[in-house]
């Protein structure tokens, strides 16, 4: 009877293929349970940097380019970003759309990893063995907690393991089979990595290492091998065409991540010093594997493997010191040390960052699996208790994704043991507000600050499939306020505090379209009580989630708090088709300490294919930025390659003033770049050649403490250009042999000056007025507090000395007088029941000597 069980149950081992498909089969859809199971709801929420992945999936699709380099990762990743379009194109821009594919990437690299053991396997174990290393393998991810946790992100990460398991198989597989079809297929598999996650930077490594441990003695020799090999080489830098230009043209992006993080930043650098800090994140990559796990991401705590799969790991330490000869365990080994790099290298967090070693976690599971594996090939001369191991095996397995499922999913029903705010990325909150505005059918006011955020920003283009300004082109107000009542939303922030958003602009969702309103529109008042009645919560999972407060609002109501400023015009162009049409200033003097925010109205010549940084610089009078702001217009919410031709962008910027500022005139400059690029975007003229990089505007003054005409002065009015006056002057020191003519002036503004007018002061004997005996020409206070800012009425003190040599005592009078330092030209003159000749005026007389 034993005997007939045991050759019934030999028709079920794995050395028949269709039984180990049938179980990896089985294995699939145990992972593909844990991941897709809630998908939706469990993680609840988005993260920022998957709904930004999304927005550039949505490129291709409504705005009809192709982007290749992810600028705000730094790092050229397309193989997520146009997966992720062929996913929001079924979907729609949702959570599903980005998590299921996170989740498909996930369960397929499942199979990859399978079909890359086996295939490493050949020639060093028996088929059973390589085939039961491969499926404890898979299992061990498939039940891993952390791997379901991760793969429901909707992040770029999940590229990564199904591609770089490929890519070592195809390469394994051409060392073996020698075919150069199969050659070409390991280049291009290994070029394809390169376009996945940054991580994949550090493969080639791995895949060198691979090559030289799976290729024969003497292969040199072997000239289909190297043929092969210079098939392989050629098919990957065919493949890296791309990228190579790409960073040949922009190296600095190359290097524009790793340049962010370090593990000198490591919290515990300062304390540990360097070798202190790799031995502590050494001891948490332990910790990780199989008892505790504090990352970023893993918000649930757990470590990467079950308690059966980390004891198989560590029986994998043991098994691979056994066979230290065979190159399958050193492989294994040479991928977990390969793989770590990128997270301990650059780790800046005390914890093992999640998606930094995501690619370890096929070689950890792959040594959990040669470790039981190993064992089970080991007791192999005794049947029956090899069969009596087996047995438990599966029983073990099944009783470890019975309670890995019931942990994983009873967590979903209390989710006290994760934390949605701060530094989860999770914006749950967010999340809610969206879906709330995607499916109300009313019309909706946002605060622009929160639908900048890119999980709103992303979710509500499921509604918005179009974002205008609600500006025309001459500057009007479209009538997009049409509704009788408009709901405004405030949301909480993640942390549930309370709203602290930016209460000056807003975002009006009617329609399908998200109308930008313009700045300046204070709805403070019309806030609504943010107390317990104007609470609103989520749906679903999120039903005891405060998401904000809502009001209704009254359209005349918020078209009254448009507040019209006063416009400087300008026309100026970007080579790229952006024309700055005017500027205005949200109040007219800087103030040391205090923000000052300026209006730049723009408009777009053509439609654009590129996100542009904008740059607005306080420059000081001799040019020198002394405040700045480099940043995406309208805090990205608005971004530049969704402007249209035929609108008015109003975008503000608010610089931080210094408390040092001292008084004076300043101006400003601005220009652009792209985020890869930090080369200036020229300027052009209507002709349309380039005549700079940036565009001047201004000027601005910090004004002057007030000061009155002094009892000591000698007051006088002498009229300038109708834009200034001369009210009084004091003599300080007549001339000498050794010291020249001091005068105190004392200006007065009639209105801003048109120039910064150059003064010109004549020193001349009394009634022979064209003789010049001294002469000085000045810019009037020396340019720091040109006439150009003075208000009307406002005082301002000069002081002017006239040298003039060898003065022989007698009457001499002093004239003045404006003239244009661009055209050379006097000004007119009025100087009441003063004398005036050639575009002078006679300021003053004075007798020297006796």
């Amino acid at each position: 009877m034993n005997t007939m069980a045991a050759n019934a149950l030999s028709k079920f081992t794995l050395r028949r293929s269709s039984v180990a498909l049938a179980v990896m089969a089985l294995l699939m859809l145990f992972a593909a349970f844990m991941q897709l199971y809630l998908l939706n709801a469990y993680p609840p929420g988005l993260d920022p940097d998957a709904a930004a992945y999304g927005l550039n999936s949505l490129k291709p699709l409504r705005y009809g380019f192709l982007p290749f380099y992810d600028y705000n990762n730094g790092s050229a990743e397309p193989v997520f970003i146009y997966s992720a379009s062929l996913s929001i194109l079924v979907f729609g821009p949702t959570r599903f759309a980005l998590k299921l594919l996170s989740a498909f990437f996930g369960i397929t690299s499942l199979a990859m990893l399978y079909a890359c053991l086996c295939e490493l396997g050949r020639g060093e174990f028996k088929t059973e063995t390589r085939r039961s290393i491969a499926l404890l393998a898979a299992a061990a991810l498939a039940t891993s907690q952390v791997v379901a946790f991760l793969f429901r992100f909707g992040m770029r990460f999940s590229t990564s393991n199904v591609f770089q398991m490929a890519a070592v198989w195809a390469l394994a597989r051409a060392v073996r089979t020698g075919k150069r079809s199969a050659w070409v297929v390991a280049g291009c598999l290994a070029a394809l990595t390169q376009y996945t996650y940054l991580s994949s930077r550090v493969l080639p490594l791995l895949l060198l290492l691979v090559l030289l441990l799976k290729l024969p003695a003497r292969w040199w020799k072997n000239k289909l091998i190297v043929a092969g090999a210079a098939a392989f080489l050629l098919a990957v830098l065919a493949g890296l065409v791309p990228q190579i230009v790409w960073y040949a043209r922009y190296p600095a992006t190359f290097l524009s991540r790793t340049s962010q993080t370090g593990i000198t930043q490591n919290p515990l650098y300062s304390e540990l010093g360097l070798a202190g800090t790799l031995l502590d994140k050494l001891h948490k990559y332990w910790l990780a594997l199989g008892w505790v796990w504090n990352g970023q991401y893993n918000q649930i705590k757990e470590p990467l493997l079950a308690p059966l799969f980390f004891y198989g790991f560590l029986a994998g330490l043991v098994v691979s010191l056994v066979y230290f000869r065979r190159r399958f365990p050193l492989i294994l080994l040479c991928g977990i040390a390969v793989m770590i790099l990128p997270d301990l290298l650059a780790g800046d967090r005390d914890w093992p960052h999640e998606t930094r070693i995501i690619g370890v976690f096929p070689f950890v599971a792959a040594l959990a699996g040669l470790g039981i594996g190993g064992v089970l090939d080991w007791l192999s001369p005794w049947r029956n208790l090899k069969l009596a191991a087996v047995v438990m095996l599966c029983a073990a397995i099944g009783f470890t994704m019975q309670a890995q499922v019931a942990e994983f999913f009873g967590a979903e029903k209390n989710l006290g043991r994760m934390h949605w705010g701060g530094n989860t990325q999770l914006r749950r909150v967010d999340s809610g507000v969206a879906e709330l505005i995607v499916n109300g059918g009313q019309s909706y006011l946002l605060p622009l600050s929160n639908y900048a955020d890119s999980v709103i920003k992303y979710l509500t283009s499921k509604r918005a499939l179009q974002v205008r300004s609600a500006v025309d082109a001459q500057g009007g107000l479209l009538p997009v306020l049409r509704q009788g009542v408009v709901t405004l939303v405030l949301p909480l922030e993640d942390d549930e505090q309370p709203w602290r958003g930016n209460p000056l602009q807003w975002v009006l969702f009617e329609g399908g379209t998200a109308y930008i309103l313009p700045p300046r529109m204070d709805l403070t008042d019309l806030f609504p009580g943010l107390d317990g009645s104007s609470l609103i919560f989520g749906k679903g999972i999120d039903d005891n989630v405060q998401l904000g407060h809502v009001g209704r609002v009254d359209p005349q109501q918020v078209l009254q708090r448009l507040a019209p400023a006063a416009l400087l015009p300008q026309a100026a162009c970007f080579s790229n088709g952006i024309c700055l049409k005017a500027v205005s200033y949200h109040r007219p003097l800087l103030e040391p300490g205090a923000p000052f925010a300026v209006d730049l109205h723009w408009t777009v010549e053509h439609p654009l294919a590129d996100d542009f940084i904008v740059f607005v610089h306080l420059l000081d009078r001799d040019g020198k930025a002394v405040a700045g702001v480099n940043a995406y217009p309208l805090e990205h919410a608005y971004r530049t390659y969704e402007w249209q031709p035929g609108e008015t962008i109003i975008s503000s910027t608010e610089l931080d003033v210094p408390d040092s500022l001292g008084p004076g005139a300043y101006s400003f400059e601005l220009g652009m770049y792209l985020p890869y690029d930090f080369e200036r975007v020229p300027t052009v003229g209507v002709d349309n050649t380039v005549n700079g990089d940036r565009i001047l505007f201004g000027p601005v003054k910090v004004p002057r403490p007030a000061v009155k005409l002094p009892a000591d002065s000698v007051p006088v009015k002498i009229r300038l250009a109708g834009e200034l006056e001369l009210i009084g002057y004091r003599v300080d020191a007549l001339p000498t042999a050794s010291r020249p003519l001091q005068l105190t002036l004392w200006w007065r503004g009639v209105q801003p000056a048109t120039e910064d007018w150059t003064a010109f002061f004549h020193l001349t004997p009394l009634g022979q007025d064209a003789e010049l005996l001294g002469q000085m020409d000045q810019a009037i206070t020396g340019h720091a507090y040109p006439p150009t800012v003075w208000s009307a009425g406002e005082v301002v003190v000069d002081s002017v000395q006239l040298s003039a040599a060898n003065l022989q005592a007698g009457r001499y009078a002093v004239w003045m007088g404006l003239y244009s330092p661009l055209t050379q030209i006097r000004v007119a003159v009025e100087a009441g029941v003063g004398v005036v000749s050639e575009g002078r005026a006679r300021l003053l007389e004075f007798q020297l000597g006796p």
